[in-house]
């Protein structure tokens, strides 16, 4: 960022996408102008369903075009550069990025920024979330110590993200809220037992 600033400037929306992610729905262009269109200053495409999650927010809801939402993660977010300059130079409280993501849409939330999750697009998320080599070892421990340590540094309490509002082609969905923000228990269910077994492979 601070090597490419003047660059990043000319830009409207800067997208940072993890390494294991494969496109199942939409491209980037898509993305961006999903992303425009919502007004969002952060926000993230959605998950295949088949993927290896943590939010189940994120999952994809194929009834809509996009979520309005109060918490995007970390793996692949999409920042409009206003407001990626303001945010940025968090990214050296530490060195995993856990817990930067609480703090993003805090910020987002205190200045009435808006967050939203693209459903038209989405990835697959293909590793299983605690491998890979950072997790090696020791290592996946210290990561949870200081995720801990981040989000008590910063005075940051976590939340179970919620949706707000979503959206279709013609506009704001009239689907009652409680249905929109409904809990995704077989998707957990799957998810749970997927890691139980530890099972390094993308669901079905």
């Amino acid at each position: 960022m601070e090597s490419h600033l003047e660059l990043i400037k000319q830009y409207d929306y800067v997208a940072l996408p993890d390494d294991d992610l494969q496109f199942t729905h939409g491209n980037w262009s898509q993305i961006f102008s999903l992303v425009e269109r919502s007004g969002a200053a952060l926000a993230q495409p959605s998950l295949d369903r088949r993927s290896f999650w943590m939010h189940d927010l994120v999952l994809r809801r194929k009834r809509f075009l996009y979520r309005e939402v109060d918490f995007i993660e970390v793996m692949t977010p999409v920042f409009k550069v206003e407001f990626l300059l303001e945010i940025y130079k968090h990214f050296n409280l530490n060195r995993s990025s856990w817990g930067l993501d609480f703090l993003w849409s805090t910020l987002a939330k205190q200045s009435s920024r808006k967050m939203a999750v693209i459903d038209a697009c989405s990835f697959l998320h293909t590793r299983r979330v605690g491998t890979g080599g950072q997790y090696a070892g020791r290592a996946n421990a210290a990561l949870h110590q200081e995720l801990d340590q981040t989000l008590s540094d910063l005075n940051i309490k976590p939340w179970y993200g919620r949706a707000n509002a979503a959206f279709t082609e013609t506009g704001k969905s009239n689907e009652p809220i409680f249905l929109i923000k409904r809990e995704e228990y077989l998707p957990r269910l799957y998810n749970l037992a997927k890691n139980l077994m530890k099972l390094n492979s993308i669901g079905v």
